[in-house]
């Protein structure tokens, strides 16, 4: 799992990709780059109490969506899960080097939390 601070939200990438398809360093490569990604099309709710919201997402190999974003066990029409959507939404298509495309079938499902705090 990984985690970071982008202004008052952190991301984390819960570990969908199993530790023996993918070799540490390249499943950490992909995940910094997924994180850097998101982090740059994410902006935390304005005046958002904390909340944490999971998604899941579905990828094609082109790194674009291939399904809608799905939200995970709450409500989806929350400040941050609609936040949280947005940003996956404005970031999509996902960009990805091609040392990643032999393992497409490890990341084309992804569950993605984000949290933010006051």
């Amino acid at each position: 799992m990984i985690r970071f601070v982008p202004a008052l939200a952190s991301l984390i990438l819960l570990g969908s990709i199993p530790a023996q398809a993918m070799a540490f360093e390249h499943r950490d490569a992909f995940l910094r780059s997924l994180r850097d990604q998101i982090s740059r099309c994410y902006m935390a709710p304005i005046g958002a109490s904390s909340a944490r919201v999971r998604l899941e997402i579905r990828l094609r190999r082109d790194g674009s969506l291939a399904g809608p974003v799905k939200v995970i066990g709450q409500a989806p029409d929350t400040a941050t899960a609609k936040a949280a959507i947005r940003s996956i939404q404005r970031c999509s298509p996902f960009q990805f080097g091609a040392e990643f495309r032999s393992s497409y079938d490890q990341w084309k499902r992804l569950q993605i939390e984000f949290e933010t705090s006051q």
